[in-house]
C-alpha cells in the first residue's frame, strides 16, 4: 500500500480551501436571507390575523383631476368684470390680489363646516382645487371684509374663483360665514 493514497491525521486546509469555504457559507447565508426567510415568514404569517383580502372595486374610476393648467391670461365674467392672472399676481380691474401658494385639495374637501368645494364651487367631487393665501394687495371680491384667500377650479376654458374672507385658513373648522360670492371667468 502506497502512502501518498493516506490522509494525515493533522492535515490543516490551505489558504485557498479556507476561502472557498467561506464564499460557501456566505452564499447559502445570502440564499437563506433572500429565499427562505421570506418563504417562511409568508408561510408563519398565514396563521396570524392577516387583514381579509378586499375584492376590487366594479365601480367606475373617475377620471384623475386636472393638475397641469395653470391660470394664466385674461379671462371674463358674464357681468363684463375682467380677471388678469399674470403669475401670483390676479387683477380685477385695477384692483389686483398678489397671491401665494397654500395647497392644492379634491372638491370634496370641506372649504368649510359643512361646505365642501364642489358645493360651493359647483364643480364635481374629483376636481382639484387650487388655494391661494393673499399676501398683499385689495379687490372687492368679499363684500364688508379683506380677502385673505381663493380657492380656484381652474378649467382649459376658464376658472371659479371662491373667495374668502381674511383669517383662517380654509377647512373643517372655518365658519360658513367666511365664504363670499362665486365668480365664474370665461378665458378670453
Amino acid at each position: 500500500m502506497s502512502t501518498a493514497a493516506l490522509h494525515h491525521r493533522n492535515a490543516r486546509p490551505g489558504p485557498g480551501a479556507l476561502a472557498l469555504l467561506g464564499l460557501f457559507a456566505l452564499l447559502f447565508a445570502g440564499l437563506g436571507a433572500m429565499v427562505v426567510e421570506p418563504a417562511l415568514h409568508g408561510a408563519l404569517s398565514l396563521g396570524t390575523s392577516a387583514p381579509a383580502r378586499v375584492k376590487p372595486s366594479t365601480a367606475p374610476i373617475a377620471p384623475p383631476p386636472p393638475n397641469d393648467i395653470i391660470l394664466d391670461g385674461d379671462y371674463a365674467a358674464a357681468d363684463g368684470a375682467g380677471l388678469r392672472a399674470d403669475g401670483a399676481t390676479l387683477a380685477f380691474g385695477r384692483a389686483a390680489l398678489v397671491t401665494a401658494p397654500h395647497r392644492l385639495v379634491i372638491a370634496a374637501d370641506l372649504a368649510a363646516q359643512g361646505v365642501s368645494y364642489a358645493t360651493a364651487l359647483n364643480v364635481p367631487a374629483n376636481v382639484q382645487i387650487e388655494v391661494r393665501r393673499v399676501e398683499s394687495g385689495g379687490a372687492p371680491l368679499c363684500a364688508g371684509g379683506d380677502t385673505g384667500w381663493l380657492a380656484m377650479a381652474v378649467r382649459t376654458d376658464g376658472v371659479t374663483l371662491l373667495p374668502l374672507r381674511a383669517g383662517d385658513p380654509p377647512g373643517a373648522a372655518l365658519s360658513p360665514t367666511a365664504l363670499c360670492p362665486v365668480r365664474t371667468l370665461e378665458r378670453r
